[in-house]
């Protein structure tokens, strides 16, 4: 059972244990090779396996600058990592002070605190000061005070796997190329929120998700997908047909997500729900009258419809669970 320690608490061991550490911002197949290497070397040494992970993200510090969206929340994370089932998640907070520290004094401070026997990074792994310790300097430092770095190949899918590339196919957006690349499909998860109920006047009621600015979604437009709905006694996945964006054809400007579900009269305003991108179907764009928008409206539940039909891989549906 995974442990998840948080980031106002320590985290002490004995050892031995195999350690990665990363943001994680995705949680992606080249973070679950890591982390899957990760378990496996505390398999293979008997001991523990930890996942240490940052919030904020770094750049927020480093760079406030930049204009950054994450691909999943610190909650959506969490839950991805606990699916690999390492025996320790820690939250590590992320501030100016933690940014000064050299790499040797932070991997010092985890061969003490942690009884970390093993290390396991990506080629591209950097840490410390401006980043200033890659692969070379860690295996220095390993050498001195007594652990074993173990580097793992990066997963490529037409290129390396980053969050970056993530990002970039979601923009496009290639909604196949990103769940090959998360290995899950791209989802998001909010509150239903009362909207103009401008949806139920066309024929089609849709739940209103407020939306995360901090949070990366795909482009706007209409998606095809799944809506998780979760109660005390159940869980159900209902197909919906999604809509991203800001509805040009009545002059709006706010980006909305709204997801009608399909065969759905239930009252869910104040529930957290989840919608999961499966296809995109088309890209937004305003029409002359309400009459032609319903049409298209129609038009795009029925292409919704058979895209539910397609066959998808179960596992493709997570996470399951929210904390919020």
């Amino acid at each position: 059972m995974t442990v998840l320690v948080a980031e106002n608490e320590n985290l002490e061991l004995s050892g031995p244990t195999a350690v990665t550490i990363g943001k994680f911002d995705g949680v992606h197949v080249g973070h679950r090779e890591l982390i899957r290497a990760t378990v496996a070397e505390a398999r293979e040494i008997g001991g523990s396996s930890v996942v240490l992970t940052f919030w904020p993200h770094p750049l927020t510090i480093l760079r406030p600058d930049v204009e950054l969206r994450l691909l999943t929340s610190l909650e959506d994370r969490l839950d991805l990592i606990g699916g690999e089932a390492p025996d320790f998640i820690r939250v590590v907070p992320f501030d100016d002070q933690f940014a000064r520290q050299t790499a040797d004094d932070f991997l010092s401070g985890l061969r003490n605190s942690l009884g970390m026997s093993v290390l396991v990074t990506g080629r591209e792994g950097r840490m410390g000061r401006e980043r200033h310790a890659g692969v070379e300097e860690m295996q220095v430092i390993g050498m001195r005070i007594g652990f074993e770095l173990k580097v793992v190949k990066p997963v490529v899918i037409g290129q390396r796997v980053s969050s970056i590339m993530v990002r970039d196919l979601l923009k496009l957006p290639d909604i196949e190329r990103a769940t090959e690349a998360l290995g899950r499909l791209p989802s998001y998860a909010g509150q239903v929120a009362r909207g103009d109920r401008r949806g139920r006047e066309l024929g089609f009621p849709t739940a209103n998700l407020e939306i995360d600015k901090d949070l990366s979604l795909p482009a706007n437009g209409v998606y095809s997908g799944r809506a998780l709905l979760s109660t005390e006694d159940s869980t159900e996945l209902r197909s919906a047909v999604i809509n991203l964006g800001v509805r040009p054809t009545f002059g709006d400007n706010k980006r909305l997500l709204e997801a009608h579900l399909l065969d759905f009269d239930g009252d869910i305003y104040g529930e957290r729900i989840r919608v999961y991108f499966e296809e995109f179907l088309r890209p937004e764009r305003r029409f002359e009258g309400v009459e032609a928008l319903k049409l298209q409206i129609a038009t795009d539940t029925a292409d919704a419809r058979l895209a539910a039909a397609r066959s998808v891989p179960p596992n493709l549906y997570v996470p399951w669970s929210d904390r919020g």
